[in-house]
This record gives structure tokens, C-alpha cells and sequence, in this order.
């Protein structure tokens, strides 16, 4: 029987990671004009998120997070979405 491997880390340390690598910040910088994590508390950057289609999402999301936490990463920034539009009120 297999036994399936599960991923202990944190959502957010592996959205770290995957940002610190220059291949990935110069992407990100490129083509979403994310500089740098701060855009993870920032209104106005989850705002401009929720405003892209969906296709240049899901990109972002895979970036961000890789496709094997895809689910997990999504469901974060749904969450920062909500704490900012709860905040807003």
C-alpha cells in the first residue's frame, strides 16, 4: 500500500520560498508588478488580485505556490481577501 506524503509546512512559508527565488520574484515582478511579499497584507494588491481574470489567477496562485498546494494557496488568498474586505468596513 502506498502510503501518500504530506506537506507539514505552513502556507505561507512556502509562498515565501517560492517568492525568494530570482526566477520567480523577476516573473513576478514582470508580469503581475508584485515587488516583493508585502502585497500579501496590502489592500490595494489584494484588490488589484481579485480584479485579474481567472485564468491570470490560477498563473499566479501556481507561481506562488506551486501546483501541488494550488488548493491550499488559493483558499489563503481567498481568506486575506475577506480579512481586507472585513477590514474595509
Amino acid at each position: 500500500m502506498k502510503i501518500k506524503k504530506t506537506n507539514n509546512f505552513n502556507i505561507l512559508q512556502i509562498i515565501e520560498a517560492n517568492a525568494s527565488m530570482p526566477s520567480v520574484k523577476k516573473y513576478l515582478e514582470s508580469n503581475f508588478k508584485f515587488l516583493n511579499l508585502k502585497f500579501l497584507n496590502s489592500p490595494n494588491y489584494i484588490k488589484y488580485f481579485l480584479s485579474w481574470e481567472e485564468d491570470k489567477k490560477n498563473n499566479f496562485i501556481k507561481l506562488i505556490g506551486g501546483k501541488a498546494n494550488f488548493e491550499k494557496t488559493k483558499k489563503f488568498l481567498e481568506k486575506k481577501a475577506l480579512e481586507i474586505n472585513y477590514e474595509s468596513k
